[in-house]
């Protein structure tokens, strides 16, 4: 039994089937974009308020990017963080760079990576 989001790879069923598993697929939630709040990010955006955007997942890239304009991201001075590598490419498949992946894609990972970083950034100051 694999529940998921309703939009998900299939690689770990199909990998799973062709291994002789039997494999149900439960969609037990979507990914929605959400609208809210949309003109106070732009805002914060170009007035240089946002230090890093972290993605969890590709769609939360897509949906973030359906409503703020990547070219709005690129002016930023905001840094983008990824949990994975395919996060990371949906990232810069929108033609942007992604400063940050931790080597396990985990948002544990992901908070430990950042703040690492930041913190080594605050100490080389």
């Amino acid at each position: 039994l694999i529940p998921r989001a309703a939009k998900a790879r299939d690689v770990l069923p199909k990998e799973l089937q062709k291994a002789g598993f039997r494999v149900d697929v439960v969609p037990c939630y979507e990914t929605i974009q959400d609208n809210e709040n949309v003109d106070v990010v732009l805002k914060e955006l170009q007035q240089h308020k946002i230090d890093w955007i972290t993605f969890t997942s590709t769609s939360t890239v897509t949906n973030f990017l359906n409503v703020i304009p990547s070219q709005c991201l690129r002016e930023s001075k905001a840094c983008l963080a990824a949990i994975g590598p395919i996060t990371k490419k949906t990232i810069e498949n929108a033609g942007l760079q992604c400063s940050l992946q931790p080597t396990t894609y985990t948002i544990d990972a992901l908070v430990a990576e950042l703040v690492a970083h930041v913190s080594a950034k605050k100490h080389n100051v």
